[in-house]
């Protein structure tokens, strides 16, 4: 990661050196400036990131397997294919959660 992040780097001060605008550059890399600046360290080198050492913790909100299959169920109803993406994904997930709550018996 460290190697993706130092080439980052150099390409967004190689645009800034340039003349580029740093927000957009920052924009074109789809990374923002304040992620930019804390992969970059006090002394100027790149920072290691530290959540590879970070504990991952099960959140107790998530998904169960049943709950997740029967969302991507709902979402894949033949009545949803004749939609594009950005104009059915909206819809999806308020359709799959009262598939889900009318169902919910067969999840439990």
């Amino acid at each position: 990661m460290s190697c993706e992040r130092a080439r980052l780097l150099e390409l967004f001060d190689q645009a800034v050196a340039g003349g580029a605008a740093r927000y957009k550059v920052a924009e074109l890399m789809e990374v923002s400036e304040h992620t930019l600046m804390r992969w970059r360290g006090a002394d100027g080198m790149v920072a290691e990131g530290l959540r590879p050492d970070a504990e991952r913790v099960e959140q107790p909100h998530k998904l169960t397997k049943a709950e997740e299959l029967a969302i991507l169920s709902a979402c894949n109803q033949p009545q949803y294919g004749v939609y594009r993406p950005p104009r059915s994904c909206h819809r999806w997930p308020i359709k799959a959660f009262i598939w889900l709550r009318n169902h919910s018996t067969i999840l439990a």
